[in-house]
């Protein structure tokens, strides 16, 4: 059964001229995506099941190798949803991340091309239920023209939603031996077994979709489709 860096290793081959584009090497491409996608791999695979008492993530200092590690993480606050990650993604905006050449606070959790199952809701939500799959897309501040006029991918606070570390208060849902890790990596973090996202990121998908395969529509396939279908 093909696994996850195995798969990561067969799609990530760049072209020569994909690696010119991102001033990298092919060989540096893959340095850097096959260590997250091991981590990921035990992350989502269950290997680690009884090695922790509870959520697990994969946490990063900047410009440092992805950590597998416990950690302890909040209840679903009003509006909030707690997900359980059957899969995630690995995009080149993680790489980017990861070695500090996209600006986030840390240490914090990545990964933003999550997918999972519902497993708790906070007050007031009602688009989701516990045991709905989902696809965890993009946060939106649903308050601004972009939002209100239906492009809440167009937000305007969307820097500070995918890159501060947090939630709007300042506080993150994250803690590990007692000290804040940053979470919500745009409005995700799911380089983890949970995650805490906001109601209105989610899409539910249908009970018989294999929601393990959905993640990158978040991210890299949703960007792509965007491209075609409105250009």
């Amino acid at each position: 059964e093909p696994t996850l860096p195995g798969i990561v290793d067969t799609l990530m081959r760049p072209t020569a001229e994909m690696a010119e584009a991102l001033a990298m090497t092919t060989a540096e491409i893959a340095n850097t995506v096959r260590p997250m996608a091991f981590a990921l791999d035990q992350l989502c695979s269950g290997s680690l099941k009884g090695m922790f008492d509870g959520p697990t993530t994969a946490s990063i200092d900047l410009d440092a190798p992805l950590v597998v590690d416990g950690v302890e993480i909040d209840e679903p606050r009003a509006g909030e949803v707690l997900v359980r990650v059957v899969a995630a993604g690995v995009c080149h905006t993680d790489a980017l991340a990861m070695h500090g050449d996209r600006p986030v606070p840390a240490p914090g959790v990545l990964g933003h091309e999550g997918a999972g199952i519902v497993e708790a809701v906070g007050d007031g939500v009602t688009n989701v239920a516990p045991g709905t799959k989902v696809v965890i897309g993009w946060p939106w501040c649903g308050a601004c023209r972009n939002c209100l006029e239906g492009q809440p991918r167009y937000c305007l606070q969307i820097g500070p939603l995918v890159t501060r570390g947090g939630r709007a208060d300042g506080s993150t849902a994250l803690r590990r031996g007692g000290s804040a890790l940053h979470s919500h990596f745009f409005g995700q973090s799911s380089f983890a077994t949970h995650a805490i996202v906001d109601a209105n990121a989610l899409v539910a998908v249908p009970d018989d979709v294999p929601v393990e395969l959905l993640g990158p529509l978040a991210c890299g396939i949703g960007t792509g489709a965007g491209a075609v279908l409105n250009a």
